[in-house]
């Protein structure tokens, strides 16, 4: 009699981990692992703080014509302009850090929900319709899910930067890498289940 307990609790176990590592691998698979190719010109781009290459590449996009104006997201209290040039060093730069119609930075934003909500309210007051997202691969699949989700109207083009090794698609031969991966994912699931449970 009671096997079937047991049983059940063993089957339940491995059910949920079935489905973990399921998840898992779909979550790896929406890793990029090439920067993006698209030739399209959006409206806006949205760099979002919290990582090395960020901010270099969202300026290095606007340079090119790939979007007509940048909301750099989550910046520190305090920090202007001038203090992210002075970090860039990349004189080819300088119109547009001393042109603040080109660059907005936003700073309320503490983590990737307030991101998107800081984000919403930038497109909104600048009536775009199209942007391009930058942030670190392994942080691209929770930032489009969650941009996605306030703004399902916006076209949101991924623009990943590599910091880690998960451009190789190593990154379970590196601690860091496999580490920094499987705290995005399980952030990724907390979102998703809370979503699901109305909470």
């Amino acid at each position: 009699m009671r096997r079937k307990p047991i049983l059940f609790a063993i089957s339940f176990v491995l059910l949920v981990l079935f489905g973990w590592l399921c998840g898992l691998a779909w979550f790896v698979s929406q890793i990029p692992v090439r920067a993006n190719a698209e030739p399209a010109i959006t409206d806006g781009i949205v760099v979002l703080t919290g990582g090395e290459l960020r901010v270099d590449y969202g300026i290095e996009l606007l340079a090119q014509g790939k979007g007509k104006k940048l909301l750099i997201s989550g910046v520190g209290k305090g920090v202007t302009l001038d203090d992210l040039y002075a970090k860039t060093k990349q004189s080819k730069w300088i119109p547009y850090f001393t042109d603040h119609y080109y660059i907005t930075l936003g700073h309320e934003a503490t983590n990737t929900m307030e991101n998107a909500l800081e984000a919403k309210s930038w497109i909104e007051n600048e009536h775009f319709k199209s942007i391009r997202l930058v942030t670190a691969n392994y942080h691209m699949p929770r930032s489009l899910y969650e941009f996605r989700s306030i703004m399902p109207d916006i076209e949101i083009l991924p623009e990943p930067v590599f910091p880690t090794r998960t451009e190789q698609g190593i990154w379970w031969e590196n601690e860091d890498s496999l580490r920094v991966v499987l705290i995005e994912y399980h952030k990724l699931l907390l979102i998703i289940l809370s979503r699901l449970l109305g909470l």
